[in-house]
């Protein structure tokens, strides 16, 4: 999905530039995957996450239709041992926060009682996460009915409005958490 570089300054994976506190983005000349132009624009960063290790942050955003999307790519090796995370979630900026998940990671959503499996590895916020899980979730909704499956159409719908529930009432009660 790449094509011609455009005029960028780092090399994104020089050790000479990887010290340097002014990185930049490459940017490269990409095919959009939702309307096929050839005008979408991907950036890419390598950088290096505290605790974490080095990633590639990849950023795509097309200018005719709009599309848009973030992804973290792993550049070196994920350390032996895994880590857990537990948030409450208590107010509107709580939803805002930035979330790294690897590609191995699984993301819990206790109060919702759903698991996220591990996926592509993104950088996001932990309402990201939610959305993109809803959008998932509800994109074969028309199949579903048409296939006679409306017993599981109905179950996806009920529990897609109880997750759009707790996210518009987040700061007006003690709701939410991930793990």
């Amino acid at each position: 999905a790449a094509a011609n570089a455009t005029g960028s300054t780092d090399t994104c994976g020089s050790d000479q530039n990887n010290t340097s506190s002014n990185k930049s983005a490459t940017e490269v000349l990409s095919l959009c995957m939702q309307c096929h132009s050839p005008n979408g624009v991907t950036k890419l960063l390598l950088t290096s996450i505290p605790y974490f290790r080095e990633v590639v942050l990849m950023s795509f955003e097309c200018p005719d239709c709009g599309f848009h999307n973030n992804e973290i790519q792993p550049a070196s090796e994920i350390q032996e041992r895994g880590s857990q995370y537990i948030f409450k979630i208590s107010s509107k900026e709580d939803l805002n926060r930035q979330v790294v998940k690897s590609e191995k990671a699984t993301c819990k959503f206790l109060e919702l009682e759903i698991e996220i499996p591990p996926q592509r590895g993104q950088l996001t916020t932990v309402e990201g996460l939610l959305q993109e899980m809803l959008a998932d979730l509800e994109a074969g909704q028309a199949e579903r009915l048409s296939a006679g499956q409306e017993e599981v159409h109905d179950q996806i719908a009920a529990f897609a409005e109880k997750v759009r529930g707790t996210l518009s009432s987040v700061g007006q009660s003690d709701s939410g958490s991930t793990n």
